[in-house]
């Protein structure tokens, strides 16, 4: 059996072979954002005068922050350590166990794409009609004036007064006033359910029925002037595959903003969040420990490689907001492995009667 490195720049070559590459660990974040929103209501500049209501928005506020963050991890292919294995004789390689033990994947041919990073484009609640219940009167009220006609009498023509009635629309602070005192009309008759100085008691389920709609209604008419706040959860997805160059400088894995959320790293809004990689183990020492298995000319020793712990941490700012502990394959060392261990192991099985290069 002879096993080479391939140059994947170099053309392919003919030949009865296997190929096999060496793992790779792929990562996705999921970031949950959680947005707050803030909408006026249509009297907002009437609440302080009305109802005595203090802190009340006069203009869209939105307010982000960061949630959970999960981190998955994926084995992959790493197409710049592939090799190929010339069998000589009848054996059986058990890839599956391969996979499962994380040692060396199958070659199958293709090459999967590696999925871009998912942002999700941000609707608000102001393509909604957020109020429909403004008042429980008319929008719409009766005006009397006087207007003078021209009336011919005794051959002149006399200028004679005359009442005329019109229907006009109320004014956004006559709504507001009428809105006001719909809210202290349900706290008054509240407090004689309560009190029992109303006309009508109800008792047992019927009280707590009236009181609780009275309760609805009165928040409801008390939006109209502090507004309605909405909260909701956008989910990010971002993949990322560790190089060394990560292990030299922490990497940008997105930006974040409290006015507009989860960025991708390449706006220049935002501040960053950084995802800082530290290696738990000194790969070059594992080498050493091993220098004697990859020394030779000898083709017939498998290639793998053994993963690092490393610790992963996503930083904003001077807050760290996640951490982990990870073996990470392509930050460890490349071994060679005899095939006479593969063998006893059971990754590689050599029928008795051959006999090994």
């Amino acid at each position: 059996m002879q096993v080479q490195r391939i140059d994947t720049t170099a053309p392919p070559t003919a030949g009865n072979a296997m190929v096999y590459g060496l793992p790779e660990k792929h990562l996705a974040f999921t970031i949950q954002a959680i947005r707050k929103e803030r909408v006026p209501g249509p009297y907002h500049q009437y609440g302080e005068k009305l109802l005595g209501l203090d802190g009340i928005p006069h203009q869209n506020e939105v307010k982000w922050q960061i949630g959970d963050i999960a981190m998955q991890e994926s084995r992959g292919i790493d197409y710049d350590h592939l090799y190929r294995v010339k069998p000589r004789g009848k054996f059986h390689i058990d890839w599956e166990r391969f996979t499962r033990q994380g040692w060396i994947i199958p070659f199958d041919g293709k090459g999967a794409a590696s999925p871009k990073s998912d942002f999700y484009r941000v609707t608000g609640p102001e393509e909604e009609v957020l109020y429909t219940d403004l008042s429980v009167r008319r929008f719409v009220g009766k005006e009397t004036k006087t207007v003078y006609e021209r009336v011919w009498r005794d051959s002149i023509y006399a200028r004679v007064p005359r009442e005329k009635t019109e229907t006009v629309k109320k004014t956004k602070q006559q709504k507001a006033s009428e809105a006001a005192s719909f809210i202290f009309m349900i706290r008054e008759k509240r407090f004689e359910l309560i009190s029992g100085m109303g006309d009508y008691y109800p008792d047992g389920k019927a009280l707590q029925a009236a009181l609780d709609e009275m309760q609805r209604l009165e928040k409801q008419y008390i939006a109209l002037f502090k507004g309605k706040t909405f909260r909701d959860t956008l989910t990010y997805t971002i993949r990322l595959t560790p190089r060394k160059v990560h292990l030299e400088e922490p990497g940008m894995l997105f930006r974040f903003s409290e006015e507009k959320g989860v960025l991708e790293a390449g706006k220049q809004e935002g501040a960053p969040v950084w995802l800082d990689i530290t290696l738990r183990e000194d790969p070059g020492r594992l080498r050493r420990l091993v220098s004697r298995e990859t020394k030779g000319v000898d083709s017939s020793l498998f290639y793998y490689r053994l993963p690092v712990e490393s610790l992963l941490e996503l930083k904003y700012g001077d807050q760290v907001i996640a951490r982990k502990y990870l073996e990470i394959d392509q930050f460890g060392p490349v071994f060679r492995m005899p095939a006479e261990f593969l063998n006893r192991s059971g990754f590689i099985r050599f029928p008795a009667d051959d006999q090994q290069p």
